[in-house]
């Protein structure tokens, strides 16, 4: 794909060559509109793991964020993009074996395959609604979630790689 884009492998190298600015205006505007909002962003993630490691392990916040933050650092220098990559399919595994998992235990714990299914048919049909009890907000909302995961440059590196 690399190919037919001036072997860009970054956002601001693809907008560069697909729009053929030789100005490098849009590189300059679209890499400090990345700077921006993924600083945000990994912000928000090493909070997140502050929290859960404050909560799980007992650990001050100053303590928890700055281990959290770290350990990322450290593997994402030493390994690059294939610590990245490992790190992922690593987290991909964990949820494909929940996925697989958590039905298992649940048709176990209620006594079998065919007594979940009676457990099912006594349930209301309107309890599986995704719909259900959502506004207008929270529909564009949640649109707004699942579409901006195209903009987020780590994301896009992956489909490009």
């Amino acid at each position: 794909h690399t190919e037919y884009n001036n072997n860009a492998l970054t956002l601001p190298d693809y907008f560069t060559g697909r729009f053929e600015d030789k100005s490098r205006i849009l590189r300059i505007i679209s890499a400090l509109v990345i700077l921006l909002f993924f600083t945000i962003y990994c912000a928000s993630g090493i909070v997140a793991g502050a929290r859960l490691f404050e909560s799980t392990f007992g650990m001050s916040y100053e303590t928890a964020l700055w281990a959290g933050a770290a350990a990322t650092i450290l593997y994402t220098f030493i390994g690059g993009f294939l610590a990245v990559s490992w790190t992922d399919t690593v987290q991909a595994s964990l949820m494909i074996f929940a996925l697989i998992l958590t039905p298992v235990i649940v048709i176990i714990s209620v006594g079998g395959f065919g007594d979940s299914l009676e457990v099912i048919k006594q349930k209301s049909i309107e309890n599986v609604d995704m719909l259900k009890g959502l506004n207008f907000v929270a529909i564009i909302s949640l649109m707004g979630w699942g579409l901006g995961y195209f903009g987020q440059p780590h994301i896009l590196a992956r489909f490009m790689a």
